[in-house]
C-alpha cells in the first residue's frame, strides 16, 4: 500500500510530460535568408519530435547567420551553449530572436570574436545551406549562402536520410576532415560549392575519404606546412574543364569550368554519338583510365583541357542499332487508281495506304489499261499473275504502277480481228 502513491506520482509525471516527447512540433529549418523564419513562410516548416532551437552558426560574430532547427536530442543550455530552445509549435520564428540573443554569453564572446573576424575576412567560400526537406536542396542557387569560411555536411541523428547542407563560419573542422561538430559528425570541406549532392557519401562510407578526390581539391585550398611532401613545388590539383557537349564542344571557345578536381569525357546514354565533356567534381575516377562513373563509361584526366576534343577516342565506338534494315521495309504504298489514256501520268488520280500496287487490261477492251490499288489477294511483287481471272501486274512501291509499267503485260489479243476475218470470208 505505502508503494502505490509513489506508483501514482511516476505515472502523473509521465503524463504531464508525454506531450512534450510524443508529440510532433512544427519548427523552422533554415538559415541565412532574410525571409528565413519570418510568418507565412511554410515552405521552412518541418515536423519535429523534439524541440526547436535558434543559433547562431559561428556561435560568436553579430554578423554570423541565424540558423532555426529541430533538435532531436542534447536540447538543452548545458549540451549546447549559446542555443535557445523552445517546445511550441513555430516558437523558433524570427520573432524570437531577442530570446535567443539574450542567451549568448556575451562576455566570453568578446575574445573570440577578435579571432573569428581575422578568419572571416578571408572567407568567400559559396556553401549550400539547407537540408533534405527541401526539394530543391543543393540544386537552386537560392540554397546558396556566401563568405563561408568552410562548408560542412552532416546527417540528422533520427533520421539519416536527411542531409543537412550548411555554412560553417568559426571552429570549422581541417578541410577534408570528419569531426564532431555540436554532437554531429560533420564532414568540412573548403571549395565553392563543395557540400552538394554527393559529398554525404564521405560520412556514410559510400566513398573513402582519402581516395575521393573531392578531399585532394579541398586540401588544395589549405596553408599547409609541406613537412609530408617530398617535393618543392605542389602538384597540381584543379583543372579547367570543358563543360559542354555535342560537335562543336571541346574546340576554341567552348564554356569552360574551373577549379576541377577532374575531367571527363563520356558519351549521352540516349545518343551515343553525342559527346558530353564535363567537370567531375567528387568520386572521380583515376586519371588517364576509362571507368564506371553513374553507370556509363567514362573516360577521366587531370589537366587544363585535357577532355577537349579528341580525349573521346578512348571510349567504346557509339552502339549502332541493325533495327534499322528491318524497320525500314515498307508495306504500305501510295498507287495510281484509274484508267484510259492519260492515267498513270502527273496528277493522275492514286490510292494510299495500299499493300500493293496492280496493272491489268480491261477485260471488255484490252486496249485500255486499268491501274489500281491492290487491297487483298495480291500476287507477289514485280511478277505477273492471275487476279480474278485477268493477267495482272504487281508491285510493292510509290505509284509503281504509273505509265509504262503495262508493258509487262501480253499485248492486246488479235482473236477478235481473226474472227470478223473468218467470218467475213465466209460471207
Amino acid at each position: 500500500m505505502i508503494v502505490v502513491p509513489s506508483v501514482i506520482v511516476l505515472l502523473f509525471f509521465a503524463f504531464i510530460t508525454y506531450p512534450t516527447i510524443g508529440e510532433s512540433l512544427k519548427c523552422y529549418e533554415c538559415s541565412g535568408k532574410k525571409s528565413c523564419g519570418g510568418q507565412g513562410h511554410t515552405d521552412h516548416i518541418v515536423e519535429c519530435t523534439g524541440k526547436c532551437m535558434i543559433y547562431r552558426n559561428d556561435d560568436d560574430d553579430d554578423d554570423g547567420v541565424i540558423v532555426r532547427s529541430c533538435c532531436l536530442n542534447n536540447c538543452n543550455s548545458e549540451n549546447r551553449p549559446n542555443t535557445y530552445f523552445c517546445s511550441k509549435d513555430r516558437c523558433n520564428s524570427i520573432d524570437l530572436d531577442s530570446k535567443f540573443l539574450a542567451t549568448k554569453n556575451n562576455s566570453h564572446q568578446k575574445q573570440v570574436h577578435l579571432r573569428t573576424k581575422i578568419e572571416e575576412k578571408n572567407s568567400s567560400l559559396q556553401c549550400f545551406d539547407c537540408s533534405s526537406h527541401k526539394s530543391d536542396c543543393a540544386v537552386a542557387e537560392t540554397t546558396l549562402v556566401e563568405k563561408c569560411q568552410a562548408c560542412m555536411v552532416y546527417l540528422n541523428q533520427i533520421d539519416t536520410n536527411n542531409v543537412i547542407r550548411r555554412c560553417c563560419k568559426s571552429n570549422c573542422g581541417a578541410p577534408g576532415t570528419i569531426r564532431n561538430y555540436h554532437g554531429r559528425r560533420t564532414y568540412f570541406c573548403t571549395s565553392d560549392q563543395c557540400n552538394g549532392i554527393g559529398s554525404e557519401k564521405v560520412l556514410t562510407g559510400k566513398v573513402e575519404l582519402e581516395n575521393t578526390n573531392v578531399v585532394r581539391l579541398l586540401l588544395s585550398k589549405m596553408e599547409t606546412t609541406t613537412a609530408t611532401i617530398s617535393t618543392t613545388t605542389p602538384a597540381k590539383t584543379v583543372f579547367q574543364c570543358y563543360e559542354c557537349s555535342g560537335p562543336s564542344c571541346g574546340k576554341g571557345d567552348s564554356p569552360v569550368s574551373t577549379n576541377c578536381p577532374s575531367c571527363m569525357v563520356y558519351r549521352n546514354p540516349n545518343d551515343q554519338t553525342i559527346i558530353e565533356r564535363r567537370c567531375c567534381w567528387w568520386a572521380c575516377g583515376t586519371s588517364n583510365t576509362v571507368s564506371t562513373y553513374n553507370g556509363i563509361e567514362t573516360y577521366f584526366c587531370a589537366d587544363d583541357k585535357c577532355n577537349g576534343y579528341g580525349a573521346e577516342s578512348t571510349l567504346t565506338p557509339p552502339v549502332t542499332t541493325t533495327t534499322v534494315s528491318t524497320t525500314s521495309v515498307k508495306t504500305i504504298f501510295q498507287c495510281y487508281e484509274c484508267s484510259g489514256p492519260s492515267c498513270g501520268k502527273g496528277d493522275s488520280p492514286v490510292s494510299t495506304n495500299c499493300p500493293s500496287c496492280m496493272v491489268y487490261r480491261n477485260p471488255n477492251d484490252q486496249t485500255i489499261i486499268e491501274r489500281r490499288c491492290c487491297w487483298w489477294a495480291c500476287g507477289t511483287p514485280n511478277t505477273v499473275s492471275t487476279h480474278n481471272g485477268i493477267e495482272t501486274y504487281f508491285c510493292a512501291d510509290d505509284k509503281c504502277n504509273g505509265y509504262g509499267a503495262e508493258s509487262t503485260l501480253t499485248s492486246p489479243g488479235r482473236h477478235g480481228i481473226t474472227g470478223l476475218v473468218e467470218i467475213s470470208f465466209l460471207c
